[in-house]
This record gives structure tokens, C-alpha cells and sequence, in this order.
């Protein structure tokens, strides 16, 4: 079953990305703003990697949120308090969304999430504050 990303979430075009891109430079600020700007880079070098078509997204709800809280920076520990879920769950959700995605590192996972819409820097920003 595929699931997708939540209503309005869209993928990220260039031109949402240059505006994201200006606004962090711009000088916005809040606690997510140098994760944003990290993220922001890694998009920019996957960007070749990355199919023109954004994939439908493969990932459960939960796997979403495990994933959101991979872009804030948060250990398993703290996105299991956030979920309500067990820590072995997280690590479990954690090993497999890399086996789904065939990605090695979190910033590649948390990348191709946000470069096909699945989550948006918007909600980076509202779950880091």
C-alpha cells in the first residue's frame, strides 16, 4: 500500500527552493533555521539523483513523522517521547524506511523526503519550534 505525503504538502520545485533558500538567508530565524539551511545543501547535491517525477511516497504516516524527526536533529530517544511510541519501534521504523528508500544516511533519507514533498521545511519548522 502507498501511502502519500499530507494534503497540500507539494514537492519541492527550484523556484520553492530559491525562496526557501532566501528567506533562511534573509535572516530568519528560529531553533530549526541551521537545519533548514543544512537541508537545504543536501537537496541542492541530490538534486542529479532525484527523478524528474517525484516518487509517490512509499512511507506510513508514522515512518513520516520518524522521518521528520530525523530532519529536527532528534535522537531516537526524543522522537520517541514525541510519538508516544517504544525506542526499539523508532530504531525499528528507522532501519527500515533506509531499506525502503535504499538510502544509507539520514540526511540523504530526509533529502529525498523533502525534494518529493513527503514532508516540507514548513513542518520542520513548526515541529522544531
Amino acid at each position: 500500500m502507498t501511502t502519500h505525503p499530507a494534503p497540500g504538502a507539494t514537492p519541492l520545485t527550484q523556484s520553492r527552493l530559491d525562496g526557501i533558500r532566501h528567506a533562511v538567508e534573509s535572516g530568519a530565524t528560529g531553533p530549526a533555521t541551521g537545519i533548514v539551511s543544512e537541508l537545504l545543501a543536501e537537496v541542492d547535491r541530490l538534486q542529479a539523483f532525484v527523478p524528474i517525477r517525484p516518487m509517490d511516497c512509499p512511507l506510513s504516516g508514522i515512518e513520516l513523522d520518524v522521518v521528520l524527526g530525523l530532519a529536527l536533529g532528534e535522537t531516537a530517544v526524543v522522537t520517541a517521547e514525541r510519538t508516544g511510541r517504544a525506542i526499539t519501534t523508532i530504531k525499528t521504523h528507522r532501519l527500515r524506511i533506509h531499506k525502503r528508500l535504499r538510502l544509507h544516511r539520514a540526511t540523504h533519507v530526509v533529502a529525498v523526503a523533502m525534494a518529493n514533498g513527503w514532508i516540507t521545511p514548513t513542518d520542520v519548522l513548526r515541529k522544531g519550534r
